[in-house]
């Protein structure tokens, strides 16, 4: 049975409405609408979904024994997730000429803006083995206040923590400060909210140097960096 589809005439405050909504959807929408792609996947376990950065089969002799294997960076988290611990490995099952094919993934970056927006997030796991976090990456976790960025973390992004407004400490784990990644706009970009006092433990007070050195045009005076000791350890299996 064919269905009619009737059209509404909008008055003139309709029309505005509608393309108020129309720019609000095409603004903002993006930044937590996600559709699986090729290359992507969700992980049944953790919830979250994973892009997969580089992938290669690995093959044991037989198709039965046909692995595929890479590496891979967490794209999207669900917006209402409270407490989440980003695997050291993605699993992921792959359809294969009517087979299933196990797929493991390295998980080694925080894709941009993956967490963006998840108000409810008050606890984040991050494995070791994690090399990157992408910009925006936790941009508006207004629960989180404790983050421990694990040794193996090299690079952050533009405004990572930016409206992470009770973020009170952050552990890095690493003696060598990570690379922050500059803004595109021609503005100083910060690296964590200035509302409230942020400290960062970091495991010696030779590091402390390095950090203050390396973090110093990203930082306001609301930030201190110190050594912890002893400082917290990250388990490498999660």
């Amino acid at each position: 049975m064919e269905r009619r589809v009737k059209i509404l005439r909008a008055g003139f405050g309709g029309r505005v409405f509608l393309l108020i909504s129309f720019l609000a959807f095409f603004l903002i929408a993006p930044l937590r609408l996600h559709a699986l792609s090729n290359g992507e996947f969700r992980e049944n376990i953790s919830g979250l979904y994973f892009k997969v950065l580089d992938g290669r089969v690995e093959s044991g002799g037989s198709d039965a024994d046909e692995r595929i294997a890479g590496i891979a960076e967490v794209s999207l988290a669900p917006i209402d997730v409270t407490s989440c611990v980003v695997p050291k490995i993605a699993a992921a099952r792959y359809d294969k000429d009517y087979r299933e094919h196990d797929a493991a993934y390295a998980v080694t970056s925080i894709g941009k803006g993956a967490f963006y927006g998840c108000a409810r997030l008050d606890s984040i796991t991050l494995p070791d083995g994690l090399t990157g976090i992408g910009g925006y990456a936790f941009y508006g976790c207004a629960q989180l206040t404790d983050i421990v960025l694990p040794n193996s973390l090299t690079s952050i992004g533009s405004s990572a923590f930016l409206g992470c407004v009770n973020l009170r400490n952050v552990t890095c784990l690493g003696e060598v400060p990570p690379t922050i990644g500059k803004s595109n706009s021609t503005g100083p970009t910060r690296l964590f909210p200035e509302n409230r006092d942020v400290t960062v433990f970091v495991p010696t007070k030779e590091a402390v140097a390095l950090y203050e050195t390396a973090w110093r045009e990203y930082l306001t005076d609301n930030v201190t960096i110190t050594a912890a000791s002893p400082i917290i350890q990250l388990s490498s299996d999660p």
